[in-house]
């Protein structure tokens, strides 16, 4: 279970936060970033020590790739006991996913969303935010909305250890779909505000600034 891992201050998942922090400074402008795998072994030991100690775990470029990092980040999401996205809520979301009036389709999400439990709220939370900033720089990492939501929608609604049955070609279909949408209107089914808004800016230029000086 996702509330069974060591948590943040903000209820986030530790491993979760490290590797979003770090994809967001070192590889927002890498080509491919969630497409690409990383360096087997390197994958393998990296989800072991954050298994064992997430606290302890220091990322640093000059010993992980992006795509190392991306790649435990999207492990983590497949191993859980249960997925973010609940098995109890699922078919609630996939249901709404067919509502063809997108104002009510994102209605409905919206209040749906409101019934995770708040740690997988607040984690699904920070990985659409995670995924709109990719997006938002699609022109240099070639990753966009449509490509995010065809890797992360299945893993958001499932899991490695989930019984096929009644997850159909239909049912992944409509969590990506769904996943598109979440990504495209984060700002507004998170109830995102202006000083949040103004804070994220800020902390994505910082990132940006930094990732130029360190390939000058």
């Amino acid at each position: 279970m996702i509330s069974e891992q060591r948590l943040t201050f903000d209820d986030i998942p530790v491993i979760v936060e490290k590797c979003v922090n770090f994809i967001a400074v070192h590889g927002i402008n890498v080509e491919g970033i969630h497409r690409l795998s990383g360096t087997a072994s390197k994958v393998k030991q990296l989800f072991d020590d954050f298994q064992r100690d997430p606290y302890s775990v220091h990322l640093r470029i000059e010993d992980y790739c992006v795509h190392d990092v991306a790649s435990v980040l999207r492990k983590f999401l497949r191993q859980l006991k249960e997925p973010l996205i609940t098995t109890e809520l699922r078919s609630s979301f996939i249901e709404a996913s067919c509502v063809q009036e997108a104002g009510t389709r994102h209605l409905q999400c919206k209040l749906l969303l409101r019934q995770l439990p708040l740690i997988n709220y607040r984690t699904l939370r920070k990985i659409l935010s995670h995924l709109k900033y990719v997006a938002d720089n699609c022109q240099t990492n070639m990753m966009n909305v449509q490509n995010l939501s065809a890797i992360f929608g299945p893993t958001l609604f499932t899991v490695d250890r989930d019984d096929i049955e009644g997850i159909n070609f239909t049912s992944t279909s409509q969590a990506i779909l769904l996943t598109a949408d979440m990504i495209l209107y984060f700002n507004w089914l998170f109830d995102v505000d202006e000083a949040e808004l103004a804070k994220e800016i800020i902390i994505q230029q910082v990132a940006k600034d930094l990732t130029q000086h360190q390939t000058k």
